[in-house]
């Protein structure tokens, strides 16, 4: 595994985690669904901070893939834990989500996704046509 594609596993893990420990701490509060939404918004800067170190040192001609490849890695990453932990609590309700909770926490997910997804790929190829100019 290279070390780019390492440092994507390391970060896309550190971001579940810290999501988990919100959930594990905010889910059960009557303010969780009014805050699951614009939160999951948050990953949009996160993720262009995320990218731009990520990128520190990668020639511009290797911007855009690997960009995308750190973006498709933390997606991953997160998408499988976040599988089993929804498994968990629709299965078991170990964590006592209400329904509509649960609702907003799939939908917060779908958005993060997006922002994990889309900001690298915009990132990196503004900066592509910035080079090419």
């Amino acid at each position: 595994m290279s070390p780019k594609s390492r440092e994507a596993l390391i970060t896309g893990l550190a971001i579940w985690l810290a999501g988990a420990i919100g959930v594990l701490l905010l889910g059960s509060t009557p303010s969780f669904t009014s805050i699951a939404i614009p939160a999951a918004f948050l990953t949009a800067p996160l993720m262009w901070f995320l990218v731009r170190f990520h990128m520190r040192d990668v020639v511009p001609d290797d911007r855009l893939l690997v960009a995308l490849r750190f973006g498709v890695i933390i997606t991953a990453v997160q998408a499988i834990l976040d599988a089993a932990g929804l498994y968990t609590e629709f299965r078991f309700g170990w964590l006592g989500l209400s329904e509509v909770a649960g609702e907003v926490t799939v939908l917060g997910l779908l958005v993060g996704y997006a922002c994990m997804l889309l900001v690298p790929w915009l990132q990196a190829s503004r900066r592509h046509s910035e080079i090419l100019s």
